[in-house]
C-alpha cells in the first residue's frame, strides 16, 4: 500500500477521505525545516547508537528505534506540545502522519 501524499493547504475534506480510506496519509511540510535538522541531529546519535538494539523477526531488520524520544530531542517535545499551525485546524485529524524527514535520519 502506498499513502496518498498531500500539501500543506490541502482541503480537510480531502485529508480525512485519504485517512478514511487508507488509514493514513502524509501531508508534507508541517515543521519549519530548523525543527526538522534539530530534531535529525538529536536522534542521529541514539539511533546509531540504540537503533537496532530490537531487531528480530517479528520487529524487522530495516527500521531503526529507539524509546524516549521526548526525553532525547527537546525539538520533538516542542512538536508534541506544540504541533505546527495545520495541525490546530479543528478538522484536521491529529493522526496525519507528518512527514519529517529533510535529511535522512
Amino acid at each position: 500500500m502506498s499513502l496518498e501524499y498531500f500539501q500543506p493547504d490541502a482541503a480537510d475534506q480531502e485529508v480525512v477521505a485519504a485517512l478514511e480510506r487508507d488509514g493514513a496519509c502524509v501531508v508534507l511540510n508541517q515543521a519549519p525545516a530548523e525543527t526538522i535538522d534539530a530534531v535529525n541531529a538529536d536522534f542521529r546519535a541514539p539511533f546509531d547508537e540504540l537503533g537496532r538494539l530490537d531487531e528480530d523477526d517479528f520487529s524487522g531488520y530495516k527500521t531503526l528505534r529507539i524509546a524516549g524520544i521526548l526525553g532525547i530531542s527537546r525539538a520533538a517535545a516542542d512538536l508534541v506540545e506544540h504541533p505546527p499551525g495545520c495541525w490546530l485546524r479543528p478538522t484536521r485529524c491529529c493522526c496525519v502522519i507528518a512527514r519529517v524527514t529533510r535529511s535522512a535520519v
